[in-house]
């Protein structure tokens, strides 16, 4: 329930919630909603079924595909009204004139190119793609986080970040996982429209 509106959330197919029963969960949920205390609050956390379960099993198996839901806490209390396509318009436009538009996720090489990219710079700063794609319900986004272990190759972990209005609240959907081949952002993507969908389908008024 977000600000008097009831919701009904589904995490992306093959992701289960987190959950704060579960002691490795609760170590999980506290990590991330440390990370938005801010005007943005976290609603819940999921994680690849799969890997949360060996997760539970055994703490030394961190799970690599995660994410989370979010609200801006300043717009709890609102609800939209009337097509929510104007809105999704306009929140891509000021992401696509803030963060630019990435065009090479079908790109060959993709991976490596990246890779390079990142072993070349200096910084650990998360790196915009930009917009990636847009719907009638929603605008996803793509950022980079190099992760840069000691005496390892760096490595890229990519959050695929969607913005859309579910039963009249908006809300931030963050999938992450490491980037692992040249399709890896193309299966985020389609991972994220389908959730979409269904959460669409299930909050539909």
């Amino acid at each position: 329930e977000l600000g008097g509106t009831k919701l009904l959330l589904e995490p992306p197919k093959g992701y289960c919630f987190l959950e704060f029963s579960q002691m490795a969960d609760a170590q999980m949920l506290k990590v991330l909603q440390q990370q938005h205390q801010g005007e943005v609050r976290m609603v819940a956390g999921f994680a690849d079924c799969a890997q949360l379960e060996a997760w539970r099993a055994d703490n030394k198996k961190v799970t690599t595909s995660y994410g989370n839901i979010l609200t801006p806490f300043p717009l709890l209390k609102k609800i939209t009204k009337g097509s929510h396509k104007p809105l999704v318009d306009m929140t891509c436009k000021i992401l696509r004139e803030n963060n630019g538009e990435f065009h090479g996720m079908k790109e060959a090489g993709l991976k490596d190119k990246l890779d390079e990219a990142v072993k070349q710079s200096t910084s650990n700063a998360i790196k915009m793609l930009g917009v990636i794609d847009q719907d009638k319900s929603a605008c996803y986004v793509g950022t980079l986080l190099p992760i840069r272990a000691e005496n390892e190759d760096p490595k890229i972990q990519i959050n695929l970040s969607t913005v859309a209005v579910l039963g009249r609240k908006m809300l931030y959907m963050n999938l992450y996982s490491m980037l692992e081949t040249d399709t890896t952002i193309q299966e985020m993507l389609a991972r994220q429209k389908a959730n979409i969908v269904r959460n669409v389908n299930a909050n539909a008024s």
